[in-house]
């Protein structure tokens, strides 16, 4: 009983433990991205109010 049940487990923890290393560096990933976007050297330049 003990056999199966671990060989049952077996294949959803390794599932769980790939599929989160993906996960990881998917969002690894996004975090560079949102990075370069928000990046100030590629904003446009706005004009700055003047004191008048």
């Amino acid at each position: 009983m003990t056999r199966c049940a671990l060989s049952v487990c077996t294949v959803p923890v390794l599932a769980v433990v790939l599929l989160g290393a993906g996960w990881q560096q998917v969002n690894q990933t996004l975090g560079i991205w949102a990075q370069e976007v928000f990046r100030g050297e590629r904003l446009p330049v706005l004009p700055a109010p003047t004191g008048e």
